[in-house]
């Protein structure tokens, strides 16, 4: 896909950025009979969509985001228009929980337990008002210090951080309580897995790749975009290999990477207020096992990783792939195998870990970081509102979808409506 990098170059539009809003808005503007050019900094397109095979197996593993639900219209709908089968995952069939310290397999709180019954009572309706609508400080506040103002005992704190692995995904000092209390309108309670239950058969990849494949959009691997220049009638994007012109441009990267892009003129205020904003920083582990159930869930105060869930068998000797999260924390290497052995044996005493994977995205200069989560204290500085046209660049990026932000239906989102934007633009225009 790679040119000659010599001079500035012309597109009707560029595209920075190549996971699936970037792709969604370049394929919208392609259709209308534009060139767009979609740069790319890493290797491939996808973004923090990623799927490759586990080390010395041929079973495809999501590096990256790994499910959508059944509310997911948008995914749904490129998944259809592509042809792809879809993988529907098996129900939970046993839950765990490492709660202050200890491993319960039944219940997470005994019944007599009133202190940790009367906090998680609170958390339940916290979730009803966060639903229903209900705009109030104390849901703008960090998880821990939320967890402080409802005197949650250990247990229900652990339980707290167990499931705050996937919907918060960083430091829980940092991150803004919404994160797991806005989670809960989908299907079920904290700890129900059931509505991630969806997935590409083939992957995130695959559907990125269907993506890419659209006549008029031309796509250009490893250009890191250093700056974004315009005038009344011409945007131009640089590069330390060389530039391009266009009548207009979507930037379509993660909001922490945002920081690294020079703007002439600056964008507006309230917009830079929320670049490098995102909280979001977890990590993803992928663990082939011995002696791990298909189909559990454990989570809670684990030793680094605070959920684990049985993906898929693998061979006949009692193997399981399974993914687990965590966030970063001193003491802890998500690549050692010593320390993921000790976290899988909190969670499941006697298991053997026979290999694993990850990918630093959080180190990644391409992401800065893990799905979006807003910062405790101004959850409103990732507000879609707060991101409006500047100038001739529109921003297009899960980070700050308008629905579904932080899921891949939220980049097709952002994807679409910044096409929509730069449509009628450049109709205006013409």
């Amino acid at each position: 896909m790679a040119e000659p990098r010599e001079g500035a170059r012309d597109a009707d539009v560029v595209v920075i950025g190549g996971g699936l809003a970037g792709l969604r808005a370049a394929r919208d503007l392609a259709e209308t009979g534009r060139h767009v050019v979609v740069l790319e900094a890493r290797d491939r397109v996808g973004g923090r969509g990623w799927t490759r095979t586990f080390p010395g197996t041929d079973l495809p593993i999501e590096l990256g985001g790994s499910w959508y639900t059944t509310e997911h219209h948008e995914v749904k709908a490129e998944i259809d228009r592509y042809g792809l089968p879809v993988r529907t995952f098996e129900p939970v069939t046993s839950t765990r929980w490492l709660l202050d310290g200890a491993l319960r397999l039944q219940i997470p709180f005994d019944e007599d337990d009133a202190a940790s019954l009367a906090a998680w009572q609170r958390v339940q309706a916290d979730v009803a008002a966060v639903e229903s609508g209900v705009d109030d400080a104390r849901y703008r506040v960090s998880l821990d210090a939320y967890l402080a103002g409802i005197d949650a005992t250990p247990a229900v704190r652990d339980l707290m951080y167990g499931w705050w692995t996937i919907t918060g995904g960083g430091d829980p000092a940092a991150g803004c309580v919404e994160a797991i209390l806005g989670s809960e309108h989908r299907d079920g309670a904290i700890g129900n897995l059931g509505y991630l239950h969806l997935a590409p058969a083939g992957g995130w990849s695959a559907l990125a790749q269907a993506m890419a494949t659209t006549p008029g959009v031309e796509v250009q691997l490893g250009w890191v975009v250093t700056s974004v220049s315009q005038t009344d009638d011409v945007v131009t994007v640089s590069t330390a290999d060389g530039a391009w012109r266009a009548r207009a441009a979507v930037l379509a990267v993660p909001v922490n990477v945002l920081p690294d892009v020079e703007f002439r003129p600056p964008a507006p205020e309230r917009t830079r207020e929320g670049f490098g904003a995102s909280s979001g920083a977890a990590f993803k582990v992928w663990l082939l096992t011995r002696g791990v159930p298909v189909g559990s869930l454990a989570f809670g105060r684990g030793h680094g990783v605070h959920l684990l869930y049985g993906d898929r068998p693998y061979g006949d000797d009692d193997e399981t792939l399974v993914i687990g999260f965590g966030w970063p924390v001193e003491g802890f290497d998500p690549t050692s195998t010593a320390d993921l052995q000790r976290a899988l044996e909190a969670f499941h005493p006697g298991a053997e870990l026979l290999a694993h994977t990850t990918h630093d995205w959080i180190g990644d200069p391409a992401s800065k970081g893990t799905w979006v989560n807003t910062p405790a204290g101004r959850p409103e500085v990732l507000r879609a509102d707060r991101f409006p046209l500047h100038g001739r660049v529109a921003f297009a990026t899960s980070d700050i979808a308008s629905e579904e932000a932080g899921w891949f239906e939220g980049a097709l989102v952002a994807g679409a409506a910044a096409a929509r934007t730069l449509l009628r633009l450049l109709g205006t225009a013409e």
